[in-house]
């Protein structure tokens, strides 16, 4: 499960969003030289939930139609990654991942307005720690616990504005690698 919290901040507005939903990872890691790998990884929501949204302007809670802003991006990121495999010749295996980078590409779309933003800029940065049991024909059977952070900055075309924005993501959650 992933519990995602989203904030934006600007002069004068404030917003506060939660929602909790399950989250569907695939990825690959694949070994270059001996102890240096390069790994891809997609992430998506598998049953989005809407989260109520609190809007405070000049310090006052606001009420408001429903806007959408939605995101993706391409990020290229660098850190360590640690595979422990087969601790002590046992089946267990250990992962953790500390990374950080930044967007290569990203898009952002307003729904209130039909403005498109790209090239917001912004970081991202991953802790990740796993541990997994190898069972039946080489299958891993594991739990994983995460937490992100995205950050994104301040951006203005057309007189729209998309203010900087936080996303802080915490997951906990069981996986199969095989």
């Amino acid at each position: 499960m992933n519990n995602l919290n989203f904030k934006t901040t600007n002069d004068t507005i404030e917003t506060d969003a939660t929602s909790t939903n399950p989250l569907y990872t695939v990825g690959t890691l694949y070994e270059t030289k001996s102890n240096f790998a390069y790994s891809s990884e997609i992430s998506t929501t598998l049953i989005p939930q809407h989260a109520d949204e609190t809007l405070t302007i000049n310090g006052v809670d606001q009420q408001q139609g429903v806007t959408e802003q939605r995101s993706m991006s391409v990020t290229a990121q660098i850190g360590y990654w640690y595979e422990g495999y087969y601790l002590n010749d046992s089946s267990l295996h250990l992962n953790f991942r500390a990374i950080a980078g930044m967007p290569i590409w990203d898009h952002t779309e307003n729904t209130d307005s039909d403005t498109i933003f790209e090239g917001r800029g912004g970081y991202n940065a991953d802790l990740v720690l796993s541990i997994g049991y190898t069972q039946l024909f080489g299958n891993e059977l594991g739990v994983m616990l995460g937490y992100s952070k995205i950050i994104r900055n301040k951006m203005s075309s057309n007189s729209v504005t998309v203010p900087s924005g936080e996303i802080t993501n915490t997951y906990l959650g069981a996986y199969l690698a095989f």
